[in-house]
């Protein structure tokens, strides 16, 4: 059940680029975590929109895997974008701690986030493998899989860096996390690969906003996953912001996971791409845990975008709301599934 790859072999030099340039840097479990999920994607490969392949009957992929995107994971990204042109493309505020990542690369000169304050963490994830690999080894890939999708698969192969975020139960109010994930333009379209790990500690209160740009007029792929971890009596709000160009690509892989009398309360806005694909799966995993799901979608001329969102009530005494609506325009589709 897998399209065609016309780029199989751009991707498969590119990750043993990658590998290579970038080997001795990465520590052996986290190698082997994506030599695992680079053989895997070679024997998924990107769905196919068919009968019987049910999460993705209504959406062809064709687009993505036809095309050849380029990565480079030795972008400069300071210099490619301002604070001042960030700011007209993307929800902001000088009060959050923010992380910016620019065609995939941490932008520090962008960024606001310190390694540790207060009762927070927030720092890439190679810093974090680097300075406490235990504490990413435990969750990290642990709750995106890849062995049952193509696009998660492929994100772990290529995983080297994206945003970590740890917070603690403590008697500061709660933070605000803004995670930026821009592309800009260039000459051939590329590809990147963001990826998010977040845990939420008992009795920890966190806002998450995460928020994908583009350069209007850019051509690109963006792969992105997110896995978030709510232990027992947190509480996560959580943004999720689809601005990429009308020319993007973007399929977005969420789960998390809940402990006892935990909440989490979502909202996702998207529009502006070509295609868009929002998988999102919680699992409720004990008693008295709790989750909001709302969503926003806009469409127009040739869009396509796709939600699926399900909802695992695994213990009992569990509670879940969800609420999508979408506006459509012109000749744009839009495709919502998935269970409870």
């Amino acid at each position: 059940m897998t399209e065609t790859l016309s780029g199989l072999a751009s991707y498969q030099d590119q990750f043993h680029a990658l590998r290579r340039n970038g080997a001795s840097e990465v520590p052996p479990w986290l190698r082997e975590l994506s030599e695992q999920a680079w053989s895997r994607f070679t024997q998924l490969g990107f769905p196919t929109a068919r009968r019987g392949n049910e999460k993705w009957k209504y959406t062809s992929v064709a687009p993505i895997a036809k095309t050849a995107f380029s990565y480079s994971g030795d972008l400069d990204p300071d210099g490619a974008i301002t604070a001042a042109g960030l700011k007209r493309i993307a929800p902001w505020s000088d009060d959050w701690t923010r992380l910016v990542f620019v065609d995939g690369k941490l932008s520090r000169a962008l960024s606001t986030a310190p390694e540790a304050a207060g009762n927070v963490r927030v720092t890439s994830l190679a810093e974090a493998v680097k300075n406490d690999g235990r504490a990413v080894e435990r969750h990290l890939a642990r709750h995106a899989s890849s062995e049952e999708d193509g696009f998660t698969a492929l994100n772990t192969a290529f995983l080297r860096d994206g945003a970590f975020v740890q917070v603690t139960g403590g008697p500061e109010p709660g933070a605000t996390v803004h995670l930026v994930f821009m592309t800009t333009e260039r000459a051939q379209p590329r590809v990147s690969y963001p990826r998010t790990l977040v845990v939420a500690g008992p009795n920890a209160d966190l806002t998450l906003v995460e928020t994908y740009v583009g350069r209007p007029s850019a051509q690109y792929f963006t792969n992105a996953v997110t896995e978030i971890v709510i232990e027992d009596g947190a509480k996560v709000e959580h943004y999720r912001l689809l601005l990429e160009s009308r020319g993007a690509f973007h399929v977005g892989t969420s789960r998390v996971s809940q402990g006892r009398d935990s909440t989490f309360t979502s909202a996702s806005f998207a529009m502006g791409t070509a295609l868009a694909r929002n998988d999102f799966q919680v699992l409720l995993d004990a008693p008295g845990s709790s989750c909001f799901l709302h969503g926003l979608y806009l469409t127009s001329t040739g869009q396509h975008i796709d939600n699926l969102i399900n909802i695992d009530h695994a213990k009992p005494h569990t509670t879940s709301r969800l609420l999508y609506k979408g506006i459509l325009d012109g000749k744009s589709k839009a495709v919502f599934g998935g269970q409870v």
